[in-house]
């Protein structure tokens, strides 16, 4: 089934009227900070612009935004669920023990997905900030995101994998987690891994996993691909490399078998990024399969082009990696090689989208990558653009988008964004409400400013893998 955006409802008025007029807050503002969505110019609002919808298996769903979720049934009913109340109760209950003092981000810097399996089972991650809780939780819920379990992960923050088109969805998502944090940092990355029993869902006998020692993976705020692929027994992790000895940031892949519970084998490189500096969290990797099981990586860049590599066997990434160059066409002109934050998404027939931002020009822009099976990157207009512009500030100077993709029941493809503004001009900071705030590396009538917001979030979809935007 094709799933539609949830209508308006009378009862549902309220929250209507909430998203009605964030949507005026933000095209209202000044004629600066204001952007328009070519692809989509007729957008309706609706709950999905809340945040990135995950969806069980029959097109019911929860929307997290913040400290709140959005739950909707198969008829498209949507009722609010206080997510920070439930998530207090959860781990006060499961993890601390009544002792949690309740701190957690819930900004847009960590991963806020909510991920279903094939019973119905809604997961979603907290992960604590200036908190006595020194380690991110999981939660899942059997009752439509509306009461919640927990357990402790291994690293402070953690990412979950997204389903796609080839994802069993038999059980709890395979976790990463990581000790770089705000200003936390270390080398160390795991898997966590949960399993369903009789009893419910729980830990994995094999407990937390060690996966890497040189980790530079970290919470990304826009992008936000996978760093796993679990099918077929297997788990395909990549990740960036701490490691400094060359120009670039090296991107890592390791194998983990479920049948053994043991590593394939250790760690193997698998390319640089375009990026000269080592080390970028800018330039992360993420991977997912086509239909033939080889996996395809696209690592990122700092305004720089996005790489693309295809394992050279299906369904495993110990043999090596296939070169496939840069994304779209770099060589047509250098407005066409300055990237950062990659999305890959690919669709049941194989086709390839990647979102990130466009920097040329200094105005920092949404774009769009498409590739057919078989063919070539899509060129957009007459003049052979090898990425389509999706979301277009009006101003130029510094800006990042918090864009992130999921997939729906039947492969609809959904990008939600939240446009962030900094490097601010004196107008553009009094018309924010922020010229009085902290501020700081003011240059050439620019400053950057601590409490810069981030404008409403709005979501496009399409139902056509990426062709055609809602």
């Amino acid at each position: 089934m094709k799933v539609s955006p949830p209508p308006a409802v009378a009862e549902r008025l309220l929250l209507v009227c909430s998203l009605i007029g964030s949507f005026f807050l933000a095209q209202h503002m000044a004629t600066s900070l204001r952007y328009s969505v070519p692809v989509a110019p007729d957008h309706e609002l609706s709950i999905w612009d809340k945040g990135i919808p995950g969806f069980a298996s029959d097109g019911s769903g929860c929307v997290r935004s913040g400290a709140d979720i959005y739950s909707f049934d198969s008829q498209r009913q949507y009722r609010a669920l206080d997510f920070d109340r439930a998530a207090r109760v959860a781990i006060n209950r499961d993890v601390m023990k009544g002792r949690w003092d309740g701190f957690w981000d819930q900004g847009m810097m960590v991963d806020t997905s909510v991920v279903f399996d094939r019973s119905g089972t809604a997961y979603t991650l907290v992960v604590p900030r200036d908190s006595n809780m020194e380690r991110a939780a999981l939660l899942w819920s059997s009752d439509h995101c509306r009461s919640w379990q927990a357990a402790a992960l291994t690293g402070r923050a953690a990412m979950m994998e997204k389903p796609g088109p080839f994802s069993p969805r038999e059980g709890p998502p395979t976790i990463v987690s990581f000790e770089n944090y705000g200003a936390h940092t270390g080398p160390r990355l795991w898997l966590d891994l949960f399993e369903r029993s009789d009893d419910g869902i729980a830990r994995s006998t094999s407990g937390a996993l060690l996966a890497a020692d040189d980790n530079a993976l970290g919470s990304n705020h826009s992008g936000g691909g996978n760093a796993t692929f679990t099918s077929g027994g297997k788990i395909a992790l990549v990740y960036a490399s701490n490691d400094t000895s060359a120009e670039g940031t090296l991107g890592m892949a390791r194998q983990f078998d479920l049948a053994t519970m043991e590593w394939s084998g250790p760690a193997q490189a698998i390319a640089r990024s375009s990026s000269k500096q080592p080390a970028d969290p800018h330039a992360t990797p993420s991977i997912a399969p086509t239909p033939s099981g080889t996996f395809i990586v696209a690592i990122g860049g700092h305004q720089s082009p996005i790489l693309l590599f295809r394992s050279r066997r299906p369904h495993d990434v110990t043999t090596g990696w296939i070169s496939e160059g840069a994304v779209g066409a770099p060589d047509s002109g250098p407005q066409f090689h300055e990237y950062t934050y990659p999305s890959l998404d690919i669709a049941r027939d194989g086709t390839i989208n990647i979102i990130a931002r466009a920097e040329a020009g200094g105005r920092f822009k949404l774009v769009q990558f498409r590739r057919r099976p078989g063919g070539d990157w899509r060129r957009w207009d007459r003049k052979g653009s090898p990425h389509r512009v999706l979301v277009m500030p009006d101003r130029g100077g510094y800006g990042a988008w918090r864009h992130r993709t999921s997939m729906g029941p039947d492969g609809e493809l959904f990008l939600n964004f939240s446009y962030y503004a900094n490097n601010l001009t004196e107008s553009e900071a009094r018309q924010l409400g922020i010229f009085d705030g902290q501020r700081t590396s003011c240059r050439e009538g620019r400053c950057w400013y601590i409490d810069a917001p981030t404008q409403p979030s709005r979501t496009l979809h399409s139902d056509d893998d990426g062709l055609h935007w809602k």
